[in-house]
């Protein structure tokens, strides 16, 4: 009979053979590093430090002061320090390090996935965490032991300390596979550095207030609903941070743009639920559908969900249009998962398809609370989310429309340029109206269709100025139009070609660089048989 040293011996060898490579492989030159090492001794050394002053001050000073106020920020800056700044900074590095030394190449030829990747980087990050969080865990139950903290604040506060070092690893690792040239990498290694010292910065702020100054009353059912819509996010957030990041390793002739596109338009329909949720909850409890209680918030909440959702419809409608092989091959077999799996998949005009499905359905969806609730506050709402919707629209479409254009006159124009060129576009058509007012000799233009290519002011308009308002609302129509029917034909070729299996058009395959990588195997090959036949003889 086996003894339990040895059955506890080959479960472990079982586990760590089940283990992702790379997060094994990670984990062990992360705790041989240096900056491990360095950073787990200053982290215990300061609270050491820490721990030492503060108890000769309770030697000579009075033992009822509640001291552990006073403690609790420098313990939880040390923590703060660790897990929001230098393990996400690290997990940053490590994908950009394989990059700098040229061992990425040799994980793409492995059975490993992109996504195995992102996962065994994030995971050896959170080992680090986990170490971090255990050195400091008996300091931090020091500082309660010193009176004036609330534990369940406390734990409450580490608990979103360990999330907030969870995803902030994830983004790290999402904003390093963006990095391919070294101007690029010192860019997003300043960019990114400078975010965390602020969140941390915050992170520390917060942490000490909620501990040392104003407990969390648990009690209150309104944290708990806020801590289900904030956990919502937190998954949202994170399942897309990982398709992007996913999506950024894997070679241009797979299937890049599904997982990104679902998780977005998953945030997109989190957001309107929880929104519907609020109303209903806030007309159950007695508030009036006018009154700006209700109405300012709704407000807020479009216009961040215009924001996220123009991002997307940017980059969705701006992708190069046609299937890869691979991914025709990977079709569903039934016409009827094929007509739902159409908005998802990649392609320009299936993006855009997409972008007009979920708009369709933001504006149908205002127009019918409208008629439920009878307010007249409730009709600009409609009107504000009809505006915005053909705002997006009308940017998303021209710069889909400009994207094939320029792609036509040039195959080297790539998606990438496109964005660039649409978000300039779009910064122009923003400013030019303002400049040009400010240098007129009247203090203001009277006329809002002046300031028609200006989103902020002409939805303004919709809401406070009455007289222009159907002006203004025909002309935003027309815009988003003229949108819809310069990409017309491209989503009906792009949902065609999906639904009918039909075969991508010649244009497609001589433009697109992914149907061009599809065919990688097939050219090869051939290149290879005309070099192993040995060409006619010539002389007679």
């Amino acid at each position: 009979m086996a003894s339990q040293p040895d059955t506890i011996s080959r479960w472990a060898e079982q586990v760590s053979d089940r283990l992702n490579p790379i997060l094994v492989k990670e984990t062990r030159q992360a705790l041989k590093s240096k900056q491990f090492l360095a950073t787990f001794a200053i982290m215990l050394f300061g609270g050491w430090l820490i721990s030492a002053f503060v108890l000769m001050m309770i030697v000579g000073g009075n033992d009822d002061s509640p001291y552990g106020k006073y403690v609790f920020p420098f313990y939880f800056g040390l923590l703060a320090f660790t897990v929001m700044l230098v393990v996400p900074f690290g997990a940053f590095r490590s994908l950009l390090a394989e990059r700098d030394l040229n061992t990425y190449e040799l994980l793409n030829i492995t059975t490993l996935s992109p996504q195995q990747i992102v996962w065994g980087k994030w995971l050896s990050a959170q080992v680090q965490t986990f170490i971090y969080f255990s050195a400091i865990s008996p300091f931090v139950a020091f500082s309660y032991l010193l009176r004036g903290v609330d534990f369940p604040t406390l734990i409450f506060v580490l608990v979103l300390a360990m999330f907030a070092s969870m995803m902030l690893s994830l983004l790290s690792l999402t904003f390093s596979t963006f990095a391919r040239q070294r101007q690029a990498q010192v860019v997003l290694s300043l960019v990114l550095l400078g975010q965390l010292v602020w969140v941390m910065s915050v992170g520390i702020s917060l942490g000490t207030y909620f501990v040392a100054e104003e407990s969390i009353d648990f009690s209150e059912p309104e944290i708990y609903w806020g801590g289900l819509v904030i956990a919502t996010y937190y998954i949202g957030t994170f399942v897309l941070c990982l398709q992007i990041a996913r999506a950024q390793l894997t070679f241009e002739s797979d299937n890049r743009s599904t997982g990104i596109r679902l998780s977005s338009s998953a945030l997109y329909w989190l957001t309107l639920g929880w929104l519907g949720v609020g109303l209903y909850q806030a007309i159950f409890s007695g508030t009036p559908p006018g009154a700006t209680l209700m109405i300012e918030p709704v407000y807020v909440v479009l216009s961040f969900l215009g924001v996220f959702w123009g991002a997307v419809c940017l980059f969705a409608a701006t992708e190069t249009d046609g299937l890869s092989r691979r991914i025709r091959s990977q079709l569903p077999k039934s016409s009827l998962l094929r007509f739902l799996a159409v908005p998802f998949l990649p392609g320009g005009g299936r993006g855009m398809l997409m972008a007009v499905l979920h708009l369709a359905a933001l504006v149908g969806l205002a127009f019918a609370v409208g008629q439920f609730i009878h307010d007249p506050k409730w009709a600009h709402i409609s009107k504000f989310t009809v505006g915005l919707s053909c705002y997006i629209l009308f940017y998303a479409g021209m710069s889909a429309a400009m994207g094939r254009w320029l792609r036509k006159a040039t195959p080297l124009f790539r998606p990438a340029q496109t964005r660039a060129f649409a978000i300039v576009m779009f910064a122009l058509s923003w400013l030019a109206p303002n400049i040009a007012n400010i240098f007129r000799n009247s203090r203001s233009v009277a006329n809002p269709l002046f300031y028609l290519s200006d989103p902020i002011n002409t939805l303004e308009t919709l809401d406070n100025n009455l007289a222009w308002a159907d002006e203004v609302m025909a002309a935003l129509l027309v815009m988003g139009g003229v949108a819809l029917l310069l990409n017309i034909h491209t989503m009906w070729r792009g949902f065609t070609e999906v639904v009918f299996l039909r075969e991508p058009a010649a244009d497609e395959t001589a433009l697109f660089p992914q149907s061009q990588l599809a065919d990688a195997p097939t050219a090869t090959a051939g290149i290879l048989d005309t070099a192993a036949t040995p060409e006619p003889s010539t002389s007679s």
